[in-house]
């Protein structure tokens, strides 16, 4: 029996959907962004990472790219400020991207995050995210540098915002919690 281009399309569809982590499918749905829309954001992030690991003057290996509907987001730290500089002008280079803002600290030694450290204070703070109910977890992306919490991503209302930052400053460790939490549709809006 010969399959018609249509059905071995759906067929392919459905095996890959079926082979991709039941979690990644989750994702994916309750993301506020249409799936083309993650694509290109996706597409954007793996190309600025690939910018950032090439370029000499740039040497920024902690650092962490996010892009929502071609806002993009650098997170990080910098020995040098004009590192900083540099890294905003090659995401700035990259197609679709629609702006650019970037959260660092200088590089330094810290103290850990009272009885955490960086890593283990992001996964506490996700791991609250997690349980609330009241909010749309997978699409609150969280960077911890030094301690200080950004939160990044879309969500679907205010008040979604407002109690994934609550959230966050109700885990203790954080020296301070950056929201750069947005509604869906701000960047084709011009917020």
């Amino acid at each position: 029996m010969r399959l018609t281009p249509i059905l071995t399309l759906c067929a392919l569809l459905g095996l890959l959907l079926f082979s991709l982590p039941s979690c990644a499918v989750y994702n994916a749905a309750v993301d506020e962004r249409g799936l083309s829309t993650q694509a290109q954001d996706d597409w954007i992030e793996a190309n600025i990472k690939k910018l950032l690991y090439q370029d000499e003057e740039a040497k920024l290996s902690d650092i962490s790219v996010h892009s929502y509907e071609g806002r993009v987001y650098l997170v990080g730290e910098y020995d040098y400020p004009r590192q900083v500089d540099r890294a905003v002008k090659l995401a700035k280079s990259v197609a679709h991207v629609v702006s650019v803002q970037s959260v660092f600290w200088e590089k330094k030694e810290h103290e850990a995050c009272g009885t955490f450290d960086d890593l283990s204070l992001r996964t506490k703070i996700r791991s609250e995210l997690i349980q609330r109910s009241d909010l749309t977890s997978p699409n609150v992306d969280v960077a911890v540098v030094q301690c200080n919490v950004v939160l990044l991503g879309l969500l679907g209302s205010r008040t979604e915002i407002s109690r994934a930052v609550d959230a966050a400053k109700g885990v203790d460790g954080s020296a301070s919690v950056k929201s750069l939490l947005a509604l869906p549709g701000a960047a084709l809006k011009g917020n």
